[in-house]
């Protein structure tokens, strides 16, 4: 009896690696008998009772250990071997399992452990789509430091038992879903999977080239992710093949971002198209209303006798209906321009964020966090907080004062609010504030002492 456990990061694709095998021949594990508990199940039970903290918690190797399961948990695992023991070869997929692998295989030597990587990128990407987990520079390093740590711990294990691991690239797996068979194939007892191979997909990019090249430039500032990305290349029985062609270039990002511009002007263009007709059409029920109530006024005077007026009574009531529904059409059409009006008239600016640090402020307190680092930053701290207001006023002087709107009113203003709550803004605001006269430069230091401890409690905050 052949069983496969197949692990990886959360966004590592090992769900497709999953999906393979299990169109391949590989069976879906069964429940127990007793407790009617799946692999997941007792894999939850077991890091639940051992307060082991969620993947997405993870922020370094250490925080991943192999557990010594103590013996009185053996009953579950048994029990669910004994409810596959009827399958020839099963097996599931589990990333919480990390903490288990040691666990299982000396459960059982017929264990095959398959181990799914994939690159940084779509850890990075993946995550920053989650609506739930704010969009901070913390946030992005710690998604780093996550998937750097677990990828890690798939390298120890790796390391530490080869004769039973497969170590493969989700992407490559798709790719040469053959080779990978073949390799599979040669870790378990007398069975062979078969490659089926109309269940096999082609792995798509879920990123365009924009997405691409600025992932790449974020990644490139974390060199312990990219180092463990080599180490999983170098050690992979199925590492991806030319990752390098795939990164995008300067070029390709600018012609991306240039289409998706001429995009939005040719719809804006068909907007203003569909409202210049709506207008048209609004001029033409205008015209037949007219028509309509001066015919009705017409009608209404020729009523000199009954039989006339009883026939005017009828033609009044065909055009009250008639008068409705055009004032029907009217209220539609009213309302549809109403909403490209308003379409039109929003302000459609970016770059709030930018706007704040440009202002002298953000600078200043750059400047000084830049020069706190060390004793000799302090020492020339005052030279370059003087060189840097010259550089603003200097600045300010020589570029054309161009006209732009109120921040509040750019698409992305509470990015603005977000740089306001920085440490550098904060520091700056105060050094500009006090800086204009000498009792202000007297109040600066505990100002500034000030804003600091106000930014201390308020990262605390963010942070429970």
């Amino acid at each position: 009896m052949n069983k496969i456990l197949i692990t990886g990061h959360p966004q590592s694709g090992y769900q497709k690696v999953e999906h393979l095998l299990n169109s391949s021949g590989m069976k879906a594990a069964m429940p127990s008998r007793r407790e009617g508990l799946l692999p997941v199940d007792i894999g939850v039970a077991l890091c639940k009772a051992y307060n082991l903290p969620s993947i997405s918690e993870i922020a370094s190797e250490r925080d991943i250990p192999q557990i010594d399961v103590a013996p009185v948990w053996h009953v579950m695992a048994l029990d669910l071997l004994l409810g596959n023991i009827e399958q020839e070869l099963w097996g599931w997929a589990d990333p919480q399992s990390i903490y288990l692998l040691d666990y299982w295989i000396t459960l059982d030597p017929k264990f095959t452990v398959i181990l799914v990587y994939d690159e940084p990128h779509r850890a990075l990407f993946e995550s920053a789509l989650e609506d739930f987990d704010p969009l901070t520079p913390d946030s992005l390093q710690h998604c780093l430091d996550s998937w750097t740590a677990y990828n890690r711990a798939l390298v120890r294990f790796y390391m530490r038992n080869m004769e039973r691991c497969l170590l493969v690239n989700s992407k490559q797996v798709l790719g040469d879903a053959d080779g990978f068979l073949k390799k599979l194939n040669s870790l378990l007892d007398d069975i062979q999977l078969e490659l089926d191979l109309s269940q096999i997909g082609v792995p798509v990019s879920a990123n365009d080239d924009i997405d691409t090249y600025l992932i790449d430039r974020v990644i490139a500032e974390h060199p312990q992710s990219q180092q463990c990305f080599e180490d999983l290349q170098y050690l992979a029985n199925e590492p991806i093949e030319e990752t390098a062609n795939q990164r995008a270039h300067p070029s390709d990002a600018w012609l991306t971002l240039i289409r998706q511009r001429r995009q939005f002007r040719q719809q804006l263009h068909q907007h203003i198209e569909s409202r210049s007709q709506l207008e048209h059409k609004l001029q033409q029920q205008n015209k037949k209303l007219h028509a309509l109530r001066i015919q009705f006024s017409l009608v209404k005077k020729q009523s000199d006798r009954s039989r006339e007026l009883e026939a005017l009574s009828q033609e009044n009531e065909l055009f009250l209906t008639q008068l409705h529904q055009v004032q029907e059409e009217l209220e539609r059409y009213y309302l549809e321009n109403q909403k490209l009006r308003k379409k039109r008239d929003e302000p459609d600016d970016y770059g709030a964020a930018d706007r704040i640090k440009q202002q002298l402020s953000y600078r200043l307190g750059a400047v000084m966090i830049k020069h706190s680092k060390n004793v000799s930053g302090w020492v020339a701290m005052p030279g370059a907080l003087l060189k840097e207001r010259r550089a603003f006023h200097l600045a300010k002087a020589e570029a054309p004062q161009k006209k732009r709107p109120p921040v509040h009113k750019y698409r992305d203003a509470h990015e603005a609010e977000k740089v306001k709550k920085q440490l550098s803004y904060r520091l700056g605001s105060v050094m500009v504030q006090h800086g204009a006269n000498p009792i202000g430069w007297i109040k600066m230091p505990f100002a500034l002492a000030k804003a600091y401890q106000s930014y201390r409690q308020y990262r605390q905050s963010l942070e429970k």
